[in-house]
């Protein structure tokens, strides 16, 4: 391959001997290691590949032959992700914050209102949202879910309606079809979804991260982690130690100073949690058992009353992130994570990007985990990780 020029709209953030590369193109983000770093400073400053590979050769503590070959997959790769002049991709569509319809299938019941139906309110994210239900036994599964957000004065911005004939729901988001289920047992994960989904297209934020979030009142713990990784055991446990409860599966940072508002969901508990789980929460062996539209089994358990915040609409900065990783038999350990790291795992767990990205927005992200601890924890024992999350 001949040797190439960035691309224009790319620039390098450092963090010591390691990196961050932003597209602006693409609109993406890289983390670079130690010997991505140099060697993109390399191209940045014009250097030839016979100057380039020993300085690599240097950072690698290798062979030039070695660094050349490494030189070689990095162009390869590099190349394939369009951040060379010339190899630019087409640039992503534009972003939207329209909602989510997991079915709207024409099958659905026909949105025909009961004469009477059981109506509740619930507040989130400032935005109140009203449910009406057919009958009290589709409000006895989705009410005690929400029951915490319940707010039965407020002015609501869209309705969710539950049509049911028989063991088929048909769930609506303002008259559109938003999906449906067979069992009220699947009833709830749809409704929780719906009341969630409006709040959030109605706020402005910056990240939309997969993660836990807790409080000692004066600043967070950010929890990020994919499905499975005792995210939602690590938040329930900390809780119970005494930490305000501001979500066990979002946090919403907001552009400027990365804070974020409560989210206060309930838990969602999976099956393979119960049992760790109700010596700290007995509740939770009476609760109702849901089957999510992924298959999963969970019980809602909605956070303690005292763990909720005072103030739901203030939002608090993040003094540390913590990314939890459950390890069957392995040894609970927490382990410093280096600024470059953290942040391509904290973007790992990114699942929404409403605002384009920019150089200046970038830069702010950087700066801000430059200054916030960020640590991997590598858990089999929840006791153990809450001593060290909180000794």
């Amino acid at each position: 391959m001949e040797w190439p020029r960035p691309a224009e709209g790319t620039q390098l953030f450092t963090f010591d001997a390691e990196a961050v590369l932003y597209s602006h193109r693409q609109q993406e983000i890289y983390s670079f290691n130690t010997a991505a770093t140099a060697m993109w400073c390399c191209l940045e400053l014009g250097k030839t590949r016979a100057e380039t590979t020993p300085i690599l050769a240097d950072a690698l503590r290798c062979s030039p032959e070695q660094a050349s070959a490494h030189i070689e997959t990095c162009l390869e790769q590099w190349d394939e992700l369009g951040i060379f002049a010339g190899s630019e991709r087409p640039m992503p569509e534009p972003r939207t914050r329209a909602i989510t319809w997991p079915d709207t299938k024409p099958e659905l019941l026909p949105l025909r209102l009961a004469p009477e139906p059981i109506e509740q309110r619930y507040r989130l994210l400032g935005t109140g949202v009203r449910v009406r239900y057919q009958s009290l036994e589709q409000a006895s599964w989705g009410h005690p879910v929400l029951a915490h957000l319940e707010a039965p004065t407020a002015d609501y911005a869209t309705t969710v309606d539950v049509i049911s004939e028989g063991e088929e729901h048909s769930i609506y988001v303002d008259g559109r079809p938003y999906g449906k289920c067979v069992g009220l047992h699947r009833l709830t994960p749809y409704v929780k979804a719906a009341v969630w989904q409006v709040p959030l297209r109605n706020r402005r934020y910056f990240l939309h991260l997969h993660a836990g979030v807790v409080s000692d009142g004066e600043s967070l713990i950010l929890l990020p982690a994919p499905s499975g990784s005792g995210k939602s055991t690590l938040t329930a446990g900390l809780v119970h130690a005494g930490y305000q409860y501001f979500s066990d599966e979002a946090a919403l940072l907001e552009e400027g100073d990365f804070g974020t508002i409560p989210v206060p969901v309930s838990f969602c508990v999976k099956s393979a949690a119960w049992t760790l789980l109700m010596p700290l929460y007995p509740e939770l062996a009476n609760l109702a058992a849901h089957e999510r539209q992924d298959g999963k089994v969970v019980r809602y358990m909605p956070p303690p009353a005292r763990s909720l915040p005072k103030d739901l609409g203030k939002s608090l900065p993040i003094r540390r992130i913590i990314f939890p990783a459950y390890v069957p038999n392995s040894t609970t350990v927490l382990r410093r994570l280096s600024k470059a790291d953290a942040l391509a795992r904290l973007l790992s767990q990114c699942l929404a990007v409403p605002l384009d990205l920019n150089p200046d927005r970038v830069g702010a992200l950087v700066r801000w985990i430059t200054a916030v601890e960020a640590h991997e924890l590598v858990m089999s024992s929840l006791d153990e990780a809450l001593s060290l999350v909180s000794p």
